[in-house]
């Protein structure tokens, strides 16, 4: 069982050249038709619902596509335990950020991660936060605005800092550097683009593998020789 396949996953089908060569005949087909029966029930596992799935529910599946879809199930041969793997391809996992969870990963363990929705990139030539206003008392400590248009009341993210006392400066982004400075301070202010997220577990990969896996031996004894 695994959740990590991603797109190079077709470079170990068991059609491959390189796999054919590498695996005797009936242990290749044994695994090719274990990982077939795999793949067959972990897809029949996700139900195709309106409403969101409860905890300990399968996934619900709210899309007809059948790429972007908990249903896109593949298997492959992996060389490291000379065995199959079987899972849901994790969509645009190798352009994903960082801190983001797959959605298989999340659904099938908990835990995972949501888009924050105060999250902004920030880009050349836009506003963006320059520094934080810290006032103690009746003083205010402003560490040089150099040109900053706008103030702002921090809408803090995870509480670190207290709202009622301090403002965000904004101003014009006008070199790489500056672009850099104010990601950085809106992330620490706002967030970053994934948060921690308390999804309960709605396994289905697990399951599907447990309902599989008393037709394995059979499998093998009846896999062709030739």
């Amino acid at each position: 069982m695994t959740l990590q396949l991603n797109a190079r996953v077709k470079d170990f089908f068991f059609d491959r050249e390189n796999v054919r060569k590498r695996l005797r005949k009936k242990k290749l087909n044994a695994l090719k038709k274990a990982g077939a029966l795999s793949r067959k029930i972990i897809r029949r596992k996700p139900r195709k619902r309106k409403r969101k799935s409860r905890p300990g529910e399968t996934p619900s599946v709210h899309t007809d596509s059948k790429f972007a879809t908990l249903k896109n199930v593949q298997f492959a041969y992996d060389p490291s335990s000379d065995g199959v793997v079987v899972g849901p391809i994790k969509i645009g996992s190798e352009n994903a950020e960082p801190g983001a969870v797959p959605a298989p990963q999340a659904l099938e363990y908990g835990g995972g991660s949501t888009a924050n929705p105060s999250y902004r990139k920030m880009k050349l030539g836009k506003s963006g936060p320059a520094e934080v206003d810290r006032q103690r008392g009746d003083k205010t400590i402003n560490r040089g605005r150099r040109g900053g248009s706008s103030e702002k009341d921090v809408v803090v993210w995870d509480g670190q800092f207290d709202v009622r006392d301090r403002k965000v400066v904004f101003m014009k982004l006008k070199t790489a550097a500056q672009v850099a400075k104010a990601q950085k301070l809106h992330d620490e202010l706002w967030g970053p683009k994934y948060l921690k997220s308390d999804i309960a577990p709605r396994p289905f990969v697990a399951p599907a593998m447990q309902e599989a896996a008393p037709d394995y031996p059979e499998l093998y004894a009846k896999a062709p020789t030739q």
